[in-house]
């Protein structure tokens, strides 16, 4: 579902396999709403492409959806 509802916000696929690897990488999460380094720095780098034009959403809607949807993910 994450998959999905990233795909259809306009995420590539190369983007989608490191979010994959990044959530592989940290595990779930001890603390609900906080996400692992790897994660983060996913994110981070997310934002940063959505402020630079690179993804086709705003940056505070992409905020708003990343965590969203990644905290759906993990059942926060």
């Amino acid at each position: 579902e994450l998959e999905k509802v990233l795909s259809s916000a306009g995420l590539e696929p190369k983007a989608l396999a490191e979010l994959k690897d990044a959530i592989a990488g940290d595990g779930v999460p001890k603390v609900a709403g906080t996400y692992g380094k790897n994660v983060s720095r996913w994110m981070g780098k997310m934002l940063s492409k959505a402020a630079s034009g690179g993804w086709r959403i705003a940056t505070g809607a992409a905020g708003s959806l990343l965590a969203k949807a990644i905290g759906a993910y993990y059942g926060f």
